[in-house]
């Protein structure tokens, strides 16, 4: 290849580049931005039910039987 010819393929190769980040900005831009946001929502609550410990099943024979001394 002559040195022409290198230049001409790397122009293609840069517009090809600059090509592809225009088209993959335009998708990220409207893939982000084209929708808008809904005011019909409605925020629920949950109330939590709070635990409940069994302490007793500590005190399990077979556990203590387990404590290092």
């Amino acid at each position: 290849m002559d040195f022409f010819q290198q230049k001409k393929k790397q122009q293609y190769l840069i517009l090809a580049i600059v090509g592809m980040v225009i088209i993959t900005a335009g998708i990220l831009f409207y893939g982000n931005y084209s929708k808008r946001p809904s005011t019909n929502y409605i925020l629920e609550t949950k109330e939590y039910k709070k635990p409940i410990i069994n302490w007793e099943v500590l005190e399990d024979p077979a556990l203590k039987e387990l404590q290092i001394p």
